[in-house]
Order: structure tokens, then C-alpha cells, then sequence
């Protein structure tokens, strides 16, 4: 379906443009900031959700991101 990979900004105006929404209409939720490196830059908002035994390393700052404790 796609031609690219995340992080490439396409995968995410693809996802958008399947949802028939505007990129600033779209949350990208992740559990590894990885997932959302590319979500930004394709004009997307950004949530990261983590996990206890996890470390995150985050490039950039999610728009929102909580502790998978604080949901379950």
C-alpha cells in the first residue's frame, strides 16, 4: 500500500489521507517513540504511551504521552 517506511513523513499523510482528515485532525499514538519520529514532520500530533519496563529515548518531545499504569 505504501511505497516508504516509518519514519518517512509519507507513511503518515497516507494514513491521514486514508481517513480522509487533515494531518492537524490526526493523533499518531505510539508505545516506542521510534514509531512517531516521522509523524511531526508530516504535520501530525504525537502521543506516547509508556511502558514500565521500558526505557524511552525521545528525539522530540511527544504532544502527549503517559505511563501505560496510568491507563490500565
Amino acid at each position: 500500500m505504501s511505497c516508504c517506511y516509518k519514519p518517512d513523513p509519507r507513511v503518515y499523510q497516507m494514513a491521514a489521507d486514508l481517513l480522509c482528515l487533515p494531518c492537524d485532525r490526526v493523533l499518531m499514538v505510539a508505545a516506542h517513540s521510534f514509531d512517531s519520529r516521522g509523524a511531526p514532520a508530516a504535520g501530525l500530533r504525537t502521543a506516547l504511551v509508556g511502558r514500565q519496563a521500558e526505557r524511552i529515548i525521545v528525539q522530540r518531545l511527544p504532544d502527549i504521552s503517559v505511563a501505560l499504569s496510568e491507563v490500565w
